[in-house]
């Protein structure tokens, strides 16, 4: 949520990820100098998905002085909290109704992108982790359709390889 327009580059179509939101002692917002962590620090793609969603996002901004691209009415950036509200706003008027927080976004395009074969590397850096156990284990959720797909892949191998075989057992 410390995106600035700056960091937005269309005609490169890159995005930089060079900032994070923290909270300062008195556990107000702040925009942090650099992100959580050094691979945080990170480029990426502006796909026809995100394109028109970022030139409404700027069309429509609030003014702030670091230029954020979200940030409240009076210019301040946004809580947790206060995205959490609002995305479960979203998704009641929309009628879903599990328990939803700004990280299940992160989930969902982590399990996704696993789900129809994105590159671990490009998982990893895409969600700015160090290591792709991390993404993994923190932010994918395999749904009971794709497990069991991927299941048959097994047992397609196995009947493969030993033909009339499986059905003597």
């Amino acid at each position: 949520m410390a995106l600035s327009v700056e960091d937005i580059n269309f005609e490169t179509g890159i995005i930089h990820i060079t900032k994070t939101t923290t909270l300062d002692k008195q556990g107000k917002v702040i925009i942090g100098l650099c992100p959580k962590t050094p691979d945080g620090d990170r480029e990426l793609f502006i796909t026809e998905l995100t394109r028109p969603i970022l030139e409404k996002a700027i069309e429509n901004r609030n003014t702030s002085k670091e230029n954020l691209l979200f940030c409240r009415p009076d210019g301040k950036p946004y809580t947790d909290s206060a995205l959490n509200s609002c995305l479960k706003r979203i998704c009641e008027k929309a009628g879903i109704t599990s328990r939803v927080h700004n990280h299940k976004l992160r989930n969902n395009f982590n399990t996704r992108s696993v789900e129809v074969g994105v590159d671990y590397d490009v998982l990893k850096v895409n969600a700015g982790h160090h290591n792709i156990s991390q993404t993994i284990d923190t932010y994918t959720t395999p749904q009971q359709d794709f497990r069991k797909k991927e299941l048959q892949k097994y047992v397609d191998y196995v009947k493969m390889n030993l033909g009339d075989l499986v059905n003597e057992i």
